[in-house]
């Protein structure tokens, strides 16, 4: 979450003076990006391609 908050803040003057523990741990904040990390690291569903099975073919490869 401190990773997170600092790589959003530090590109930003007006947000770089909130980058302190009081405000990154409060109780009104924290759960807030707490909640927020998880919507970041929520993993990436890839597509899974089968491989296409041909048992007409025979023992082409023997």
């Amino acid at each position: 979450m401190i990773d997170l908050k600092v790589s959003q803040w530090m590109k930003h003057a007006e947000f770089n003076r909130f980058t302190r523990p009081s405000t990154l741990f409060s109780t009104t904040n924290f759960e807030n990006y707490m909640n927020e990390l998880a919507i970041v690291q929520k993993p990436k569903k890839r597509l899974i391609v089968l491989p296409e099975l041909d048992f007409n073919k025979g023992d082409e490869h023997v």
